[in-house]
């Protein structure tokens, strides 16, 4: 008897020290570029894109949903390969230069620049219906700013829902995509309104 109960034990003990298995983390990027809009004259305009200020909510590299209003929840096994803000800003500098209608830069101590290009992310988040449905709701704001004048040239909001097509977490990684590439799009077409 006191056999058995000294190899059940080691048994238990070395089952207990096998390493545990775990779901892989999935990480996921936005990296979807709009259509480019290309302007046949280059103009002499320098645009600084500073690092989109962006609501603490969704400041973090977890992927954002809600259930129910004023309530926000992130996924456990699914990630942003960094925050939305780092991997927008490259985003809004591509999308400006293959308009190559300005210089572009990023960086204050690069070079000389004409207007500041300031943008805030407000909302990046799936959001479900009480039918499990869900959409992607992603906005915007953008001010440009006259470098000499210091003055705001021009401010706008954008915000664009796109439904989610499936119900993993993936597919809201697809609809995010879509509803970056679209808020670019627009934020372009702004930019070259008004400069």
């Amino acid at each position: 008897m006191m056999k058995k109960l000294v190899m059940l034990s080691m048994i238990f003990l070395l089952s207990s020290c096998s390493p545990v298995k775990l779901e892989p983390m999935n990480t996921y990027e936005l990296n979807k570029l709009p259509a480019p809009i290309v302007k046949n004259t280059k103009k002499e305009i320098t645009i600084l894109v500073t690092m989109p200020e962006i609501d603490p909510v969704y400041n973090t590299n977890q992927i954002a949903y809600t259930l129910k209003p004023y309530e926000i929840s992130y996924y456990s096994k699914n990630t942003w390969a960094a925050t939305p803000a780092q991997m927008l800003q490259p985003l809004i500098i591509q999308s400006l230069l293959n308009t190559h209608h300005y210089i572009v830069i990023s960086s204050a101590s690069m070079a000389h620049y004409d207007f500041l290009l300031n943008t805030q992310i407000l909302k990046l988040q799936q959001e479900f219906d009480c039918h499990c449905c869900s959409v992607v709701r992603m906005t915007l704001r953008a001010e440009l700013i006259g470098v000499l004048s210091n003055q705001v040239r021009a401010t706008k909001q954008f915000s664009v829902v796109v439904p989610v097509c499936g119900i993993a977490p993936y597919c809201a990684v697809i609809a995010a995509n879509q509803a970056s590439a679209e808020i670019l799009y627009q934020l372009t077409r702004f930019c070259l309104k008004v400069l």
